[in-house]
């Protein structure tokens, strides 16, 4: 009787471990937000970083990206399509007014309701210091939508800075 509950206990604990990395590992809703994370992971530029490793940073964060990406941020009344091409020249001139900052994605809406879609509400807050030496902490409520590619990766197809969110 032991052994037999011993088992079944066994057999519970493998079944519920495979649903436990299924839903983290496979789940869409998942996948989109660790393109979030490694975006903000990339965007994030530490202390003494070279020209060369930020050209590769900026390599790398446009290729999470569609072909073209629409941007808009109203505040400052910029409303663009950018090629993959043409988006790394303002990426690398933003991050090279810092000498460290910060990206963190946090209080994600995700709506998965149409196939290879996916409309994402998010607030990201950037922090850090400026080569002038001024600390930045801004936080925005972003409004973005990523295509799921042929590759099964979710790419960025557009993003919009909705408000500034104070504190």
């Amino acid at each position: 009787m032991v052994k037999r509950n011993a088992v079944i206990a066994a057999g519970l604990s493998v079944i519920i471990g495979f649903l436990v990395v299924y839903h983290v590992f496979y789940n869409e809703e998942a996948k989109v937000k660790r393109q979030f994370k490694e975006l903000s992971e990339r965007i994030s530029k530490k202390p003494g970083e070279t020209k060369l490793i930020a050209a590769v940073t900026v390599n790398k964060i446009t290729r999470m990206i569609r072909e073209t990406i629409q941007v808009d941020i109203p505040s400052r009344s910029i409303s663009k399509t950018f090629t993959r091409k043409d988006l790394s020249a303002p990426v690398f001139h933003v991050r090279s007014h810092y000498s460290k900052m910060t990206l963190r994605f946090v209080d994600f809406v995700i709506d998965l309701s149409e196939e290879g879609t996916a409309a994402v509400s998010v607030t990201g807050n950037i922090t850090g210091k400026l080569l002038s030496g001024e600390s930045v902490d801004e936080t925005h409520e972003l409004d973005c939508l990523l295509i799921k590619n042929e590759n099964d990766e979710w790419l960025f197809s557009s993003i919009e800075i909705v408000e500034v969110l104070e504190k």
